[in-house]
């Protein structure tokens, strides 16, 4: 007897609409009237609607199906449509969001307010909403007192706001004092416009949001006069910790939050002393300041055995605007359940450090086994005529465990560091090198053949390489041989000469993988990109192909037959983007044009994107397949920005869910 998906009951259905992305329920939905229920009509699924995943631009044909008559409607109480392209603040009012009448959760960001009084408009029909993550208004004249009279009543209802706002705008932090019942500020700083820029300052406010418990800041000048208004408006300064965030070259930023439960033991630990910034107009004494620099060796201190008093990998820190570069990052929900517990174990690490061989990063590893993410920077070699030290554990001993005594022997001379720290972090999964040089580094000093140590991380699903000064890519090869488990690569500008000199192992490497998911590629002067097309066909889980060409020309027709073919045979490929920026226009539109005629030829739906809309000007979004637009704050592509401040929710771009600037 044959089997049928309507033979299952409402409940498992009901899982299986949960679990389907809100695209593909629209195509579920008209397929029968029982179907057309359960994804449109069954409140449980109409509750929470979420444009943003996988990474796709939605259209607003799709989000119309979901307010078609109103019990849809008055089932909606969240929604976010931040991928949601060409739809303007009325035309969406109209359409969708406008009809949820019972909605208290928008997520709006990218969609283009052009003054306070379409802002306000806007908000005065969504009576009930109580969470907003908006882009501000860029043509907002600079008047407070207008501000305040259109944005004070829907203002006054938000417990939580999220803003992506140009730098030194007078008007969104003091409206931020008129929030009454405010809990949750992120706010995201964007470059302001020009080349000169003046320093500005808001005017005090009396008003302070007296139930306010997290404020979180990234962008142009967070530590600076941001930080310093912010932290005026706070209540009981004792009460707070700061999460610097001194990592990232940029943008900085912090995060604030009050009230967070800290372990006894950890208390009388004076962690860092507050340093005078001489542009902050005022001086407030925040009660704690987070550092992981020396957080981590006081929490090792008590949770393991004779660990050294100090660490040559976490020794670069300060509070305040006068920044170094910071050499460690922990997310900060790991950082808070750490400070009420040291015997936490955090699942992510950065250590922005160059890991010599003879270094003591290893040690600090082995105090967090259940690692499973590990965003490292440099690995070099000993200068010539250096002798090696030998005089590190290459263990630590946790407290209750000093029985294993086979840990306390010192590194040998076939040791190092890094052979050490991937020893040490067995559970390990999801691996980034990002080692951008400055003007100072030596490249011959990097050490490739800490690229071979790699696979010993056997339970190794996500790889990023960026900026490795690789002189061809055998290390790429036997990568791809011993990592089985290899579902996600990205690759960004490896070599170290101008052109792309490895394009072949990059091919064979795809090819040995067989695993992939995800393949994303940021590289200059690729000219045989059609070898690495072919190879990927093998993958047949290939879910999003990201590659970026960057002045390297290329046999188009080739290219276009490779395209068309990993497209056809990888049936799972949801989003492709190849942007060659060499391409001329004859050559782009051919290659549109076949990816089209495909896109109606096949009976599943994916976006690709060949044009860079930032770049090729005469192109708008509304005649190019975009897949997704690219950070324009970061310096490498946007897979490898690691500005996430907490694991779940803000900030975090490109083709995971954001909800947040």
């Amino acid at each position: 007897m044959s089997a049928s998906i309507t033979d299952l009951p409402d409940e498992i259905l009901m899982k299986i609409v949960l679990f389907a992305e809100l695209r593909e329920r629209v195509a579920f939905g008209s397929s029968c009237r029982r179907f057309d229920y359960l994804v449109f009509g069954e409140p449980t699924a109409e509750r929470e609607l979420d444009f943003s995943r996988e990474g796709w631009l939605t259209e607003v044909r799709h989000v119309e199906s979901y307010f078609c008559n109103e019990n849809n409607c008055a089932n909606v109480r969240k929604i976010n449509m931040a991928n949601v392209i060409c739809v303007t603040p009325g035309s969406m009012l109209n359409s969708t969001i406008g009809k949820a009448v019972n909605l208290v959760d928008v997520n709006i960001h990218k969609t283009k307010f052009k003054t306070l009084f379409e802002l306000s408009s806007f908000l005065d029909l969504l009576i009930h909403v109580t969470r907003l993550s908006i882009d501000w208004p860029t043509d907002d004249k600079g008047d407070f007192d207008t501000c305040l009279n259109l944005l004070k009543r829907p203002f006054s209802k938000l417990v939580y706001l999220s803003v992506s706002v140009l730098a030194y705008n007078p008007c969104v932090l003091p409206m931020v004092s008129q929030c009454d019942v405010l809990e949750e500020l992120r706010l995201k700083s964007l470059d302001p416009p020009g080349k000169i820029v003046i320093r500005s300052w808001w005017r005090r406010q009396e008003c302070k949001p007296e139930n306010i418990k997290i404020i979180q800041v990234r962008g142009w000048d967070a530590l600076g006069v941001m930080k310093d208004h912010l932290v005026s408006i706070l209540e009981d300064y004792p009460s707070w910790i700061d999460f610097e965030q001194l990592c990232m070259e940029n943008p900085n930023g912090f995060y604030l939050e009050k009230n967070i439960p800290i372990h006894d033991s950890l208390r009388a630990v004076k962690l860092t002393e507050r340093y005078r910034d001489p542009w902050y107009q005022n001086f407030y004494v925040i009660g704690w300041t987070f550092l992981p620099e020396v957080f981590l060796p006081e929490v090792i201190k008590l949770t393991h055995v004779n660990p050294p008093q100090s660490y040559c990998c976490l020794h670069q820190f300060r509070v305040g605007m006068n920044l170094p570069q910071g050499s460690c990052h922990l997310k900060v929900e790991e950082a808070k359940r750490l400070l009420a517990d040291p015997n936490y174990q955090i699942t992510f690490l950065l250590l922005k450090h160059v890991i010599e061989v003879d270094c003591d990063a290893h040690l600090l590893i082995s105090a967090f086994p259940k690692l499973t993410q590990l965003v490292l920077y440099h690995v070099t070699k000993l200068p010539k005529k250096v002798e090696k030290k030998d005089t590190w554990l290459r263990r630590l001993n946790k407290r209750g465990e000093e029985e294993f005594h086979e840990y306390e022997v010192l590194m040998d001379l076939e040791d190092s560091s890094f052979k050490l720290l991937v020893e040490n972090s067995p559970n390990v999964i999801d691996v980034t090198f990002h080692a951008k040089l400055t003007n100072n580094s030596r490249i011959a000093m990097w050490d490739l053949g800490a690229l071979y140590f790699i696979p010993n991380w056997k339970k190794l699903t996500t790889l990023r390489l960026a900026y490795i000064p690789i002189q061809d890519g055998q290390a790429l090869i036997h990568i791809a041989l011993n990592c089985p488990h290899l579902h996600t690569l990205i690759l960004n500008c490896l070599g170290w000469i101008a052109s792309c000199n490895y394009t072949e192992h990059v091919a064979r490497m795809v090819a040995h993988c067989r695993t992939l998911k995800v393949f994303s590629w940021e590289q200059n002067r690729v000219t045989e990109l059609y070898n690495v097309f072919d190879s990927l066909v093998i993958n047949e889980e290939l879910e999003n192909v990201r590659v970026t060409n960057e002045r390297g020309k290329t046999d188009v027709e080739r290219l276009a037959t490779s395209v068309v073919n990993l497209i056809r045979n990888c049936r799972k490929l949801r989003t492709f983007k190849c942007v060659s920026y060499d391409m001329i226009t004859a050559d782009s539109d051919h290659m549109i044009s076949k990816l089209r005629r495909l896109k109606t030829e096949l009976d599943r739906p994916f976006q690709f994107q060949l044009l860079d809309p930032v770049y090729h000007v005469n192109y708008s979004s509304e005649n190019i397949d975009l897949v997704h637009y690219d950070c324009p704050e970061s310096d490498f592509s946007d897979e490898m920005d690691w500005m996430n401040f907490t694991s779940g929710n803000p900030f975090t771009q490109g083709d995971v869910q954001y909800d947040g600037p």
